[in-house]
């Protein structure tokens, strides 16, 4: 099942928000603005990933740590 993730970062947490293919949310999580919990919430999706994250001063951390684990990662500008 494909999933696409928008990734709202903080300096200490993260919201993720999971829809269907359809659009339809799938989940909410708030964790922590670290490597291995943002993997791991990520890597614990199944099926195909597409994130959405805006730019900011961590928005090429987040590129990097993450692209392995999804299909697909776009940056968006305000």
């Amino acid at each position: 099942m494909e999933k696409h993730i928008g990734l709202d970062m903080h300096s200490t947490s993260c919201t993720l928000a999971v829809l269907s293919g359809t659009g339809r949310r799938l989940q909410q999580s708030v964790v922590d603005t670290n490597a291995r919990e943002l993997c791991h919430a990520v890597r614990s999706l199944k099926g195909s990933r597409n994130l959405c994250t805006e730019e900011g001063t961590h928005s090429d951390w987040i590129y990097e740590i993450l692209e392995p684990w999804v299909d697909e990662i776009v940056v968006t500008c305000e």
